[in-house]
């Protein structure tokens, strides 16, 4: 059995049960009740499916909170500042990162560390992206290069995080490429908005950052041993949607701000 076969076999494994500590945050996630013991990934299934929807449709893009985000690394950003980091530098730090996590999910699909490990590279990526921005902004560090640097290491990144889940067998690989797609096509749609006189477009409802949250979640439900192909084609299924809305959201805004103007 060839390692990338045996990787997969492990995860088929149907024994696994959530920890207790995974399980009760979860439940405080989407539910708001602290469970007493593990739960099997079959009540997690139940837990899960339902809150998580609700809770990314209903609730606002994660991008809104960018601003409470940046207050918290802005010391952190001045300290970067006064050492001499550029924020190209903290752009190009940030796509090694993602290029290097994503390698690991594909030389070594379905195993538990990179699995694990990928929320916390697409938290600690989301983290650089707000310095690299802030550095641009308030430290005087804006240049046409870091504009080509930020926009382009964002599509990459998201390339080579995502894509690798396409190669397991329980995802539906065509819409996680299709899903993979359409998020390039709509950070394009909103830097052509400024091509055309307009801000550039973060608009949701699935921007950057939705899509870190819902692939951090499931890497770490695959890790925990969950491989159920309907589960995963309704999230895809869901984020393919949510992609198509949001590009339409960027071009008619986008088009709105101009007739404002």
């Amino acid at each position: 059995m060839s390692r990338h076969y045996a990787a997969l076999a492990e995860v088929r494994q149907p024994a696994r049960a959530i920890p207790k500590a995974l399980a009760n945050t979860l439940r405080r996630i989407f539910v708001g009740i602290e469970l007493s013991e593990a739960v099997p990934l079959p009540l997690a299934r139940v837990i899960v499916a339902p809150h998580f929807f609700y809770f990314r449709i209903i609730m606002p893009t994660i991008y809104q909170l960018k601003s409470r985000f940046q207050d918290l690394l802005r010391p952190l950003c001045k300290r970067l500042a006064s050492a001499g980091v550029t924020a190209n530098q903290v752009t190009l730090v940030a796509v090694a990162l993602s290029i290097a996590e994503g390698l690991a999910l594909w030389v070594f699909p379905g195993a538990f560390w990179p699995l694990i490990l990928l929320p916390v590279i697409l938290f600690v990526r989301m983290g650089l992206n707000a310095i690299d921005g802030m550095l641009a902004r308030e430290h005087d560090q804006k240049s046409d290069l870091g504009a080509i640097l930020n926009e382009l290491g964002d599509v990459l990144s998201d390339a080579a995080l995502y894509l690798p889940f396409a190669a397991l067998p329980f995802f539906p690989g065509e819409l996680v490429v299709g899903l993979v797609v359409l998020a390039i096509i709509g950070e394009m749609t909103g830097v052509i908005a400024v091509q055309i006189g307009a801000s550039r477009r973060y608009d949701g409802p699935f921007g950057k950052s939705d899509r870190a949250a819902l692939f951090g979640l499931c890497g770490v439900l695959v890790a925990f041993g969950l491989t159920a192909e309907l589960f995963f084609a309704i999230l895809m299924g869901l984020g393919v949607l949510l992609s198509a809305i949001t590009i339409w959201n960027r071009a008619k805004n986008a088009l709105g701000e101009l007739e404002t103007q």
